[in-house]
């Protein structure tokens, strides 16, 4: 019997992935359900649906935080 599941496909770099996957490890731990319905490569995940754009907030919020820009520094002298 053939069993079908509904799935989003996310293929990214090697070290985004493996950021997926810990947080697809953190929500196990935390009692939530898991959202990687498949590791299909080293750049592709089938995960469900439902968790892309939470998913893609974390990588983001991530990114933004791993990111340098000289522009958010605040100038000497100045209050922020």
């Amino acid at each position: 019997m053939v069993s079908a599941k509904k799935g989003a496909l996310l293929r990214c770099d090697v070290p985004t992935k493996v950021f997926i996957v810990h947080m697809n490890s953190q929500a196990k731990a935390e009692g939530r359900k898991e959202f990687i319905i498949s590791d299909l490569d080293e750049h592709t995940l089938l995960v469900n649906p439902v968790h892309v754009d939470e998913i893609r907030a974390a990588i983001k919020k991530y990114s933004d935080e791993l990111t340098y820009d000289p522009t958010d520094k605040p100038i000497p002298g100045q209050q922020g």
